[in-house]
């Protein structure tokens, strides 16, 4: 959402990660139809482009330095901001996901071998999976177990900002949307290592 908000010239006051995976995103400005289903679009978004680049090592780095950037950053506000009771634990398991990333990095960087394929196949997992939970996770909150009048739910703000359709039909475009980057990022990969093979 924060990031859809500042591309759109909007203004992020705040952010909110709650417990039960959802939160809010405060902000003023931008544009409100893009906004709202970034939360779940971006996640399909990000992982479809994290498994379409991964045929080329440069993309591999990428997708590293990404991953282990955010879980630096995590581990930084973790440190400065949060009094949650769960911070060491949260904390080690970032550090063990950078060391993870690291010795990815290291593997694909390693001539001979199978390391390199190894580095491929996790990094393939984990961006496929980004994207097929956002698909899972668009189904599972907006279609399957919507609830009528619940006011927090972004399908619910969208239908009330585009009244073109219901809540629910907007889960369905946003299930077939996520659906179109999960798959499409899998064909961008396969068509790229079917032309160039991995390098």
């Amino acid at each position: 959402h924060a990031l859809a908000c500042i591309l759109t010239g909007g203004h992020v006051d705040g952010l909110e990660v709650n417990i039960n995976e959802g939160g809010v995103t405060k902000y003023r400005g931008g544009w409100q139809r893009v906004i709202t289903p970034a939360g779940y679009l971006g996640g399909a978004f990000w992982g479809a482009a994290a498994t379409a680049v991964l045929g080329w090592q440069w993309g591999r780095y990428v997708v590293l330095g990404l991953l282990a950037g955010s879980l630096f950053l995590t581990l930084i506000c973790l440190a400065i901001w949060s009094k949650a009771e769960n911070r060491a634990l949260t904390g080690a398991v970032c550090v063990f996901f950078i060391g993870i990333c690291i010795l990815l990095a290291w593997a694909d960087n390693s001539k001979g071998g199978d390391q390199d394929v190894v580095a491929l196949y996790a990094l393939l997992f984990i961006s496929t999976f980004v994207s097929a939970f956002s698909v899972y996770d668009i189904y599972d909150d907006c279609i399957a177990r919507y609830v009528s009048g619940e006011e927090t739910s972004d399908a619910v703000v969208c239908a009330r900002n585009c009244p073109i359709c219901p809540a629910r039909g907007w889960g369905v475009v946003w299930f077939v949307i996520g659906l179109g980057m999960w798959v499409g990022g899998i064909i961008a990969l396969l068509v790229i290592v079917g032309e160039e093979g991995i390098h």
